[in-house]
C-alpha cells in the first residue's frame, strides 16, 4: 500500500513540476536564447546516496528545464542525455553500484525546477545535494533520515 502511495505522489509531483516549467515558456515567436532579458544560466548538481538502500525506502530525484526548445541539454555523469529536458534518479539507480551522479547543463539555460523526496521505511538514508548555478553553490544539503517514515521533500526553483 504503501508503494502504491508514494508512487502516485511521485507522479503527481512530476506532473508539478512539469507543468510549472512548461508553462513558464513564453511565446512561440519570442527569441528563446534570452527572451525577455532573462539571464540564461549553466547549472550543476552532485547528488550522492549513501547505500545500502532498503528495498521499502523511497527516493526521487527530479530535474526539469525550462525556457528551451532543446531536446538534448544534460549530461549525467560525463555521458550526454539525448533527447531529455527532464531527468529522474529513483532508487534503482543508486543500487546499482553508482551512488553520485552529476548531471550538468551542457547549454545555458532561462530555469531551472528540481524536486526531491526522500522517505526511509527501513535502515538510516544519508544523502548529500550540491547545486551550483554559473559556478556558484546555491544549495548544499547533507541529509540523515532515521526511523520508520522520516522524510525530506523539496521543491526548488534556480
Amino acid at each position: 500500500m504503501k508503494n502504491i502511495f508514494l508512487k502516485q505522489v511521485a507522479l503527481f509531483f512530476l506532473l508539478i513540476v512539469t507543468g510549472i516549467v512548461t508553462s513558464c515558456s513564453g511565446s512561440d515567436d519570442e527569441e528563446i536564447t534570452n527572451p525577455g532579458g532573462t539571464t540564461l544560466k549553466n547549472y550543476k548538481y552532485t547528488i550522492t546516496v549513501e547505500n545500502p538502500i532498503d528495498n521499502t525506502d523511497y527516493i526521487s530525484f527530479v530535474i526539469a528545464a525550462g525556457g528551451t526548445q532543446e531536446n538534448t541539454i544534460w549530461k549525467v555523469n560525463n555521458v550526454t542525455r539525448t533527447g531529455e529536458q527532464s531527468l529522474g534518479f529513483g532508487r534503482n539507480e543508486f543500487t546499482t553500484g553508482t551512488n553520485t551522479y552529476v548531471v550538468e547543463s551542457i547549454q545555458p539555460l532561462r530555469m531551472n525546477a528540481f524536486g526531491v523526496q526522500v522517505v526511509n521505511f527501513g535502515s538510516d538514508i544519508k544523502f548529500s545535494i550540491k547545486v551550483e548555478v554559473d559556478g556558484q553553490t546555491v544549495l548544499n544539503e547533507n541529509q540523515i533520515l532515521t526511523g520508520d517514515g522520516s522524510d525530506f521533500s523539496r521543491d526548488y526553483t534556480f
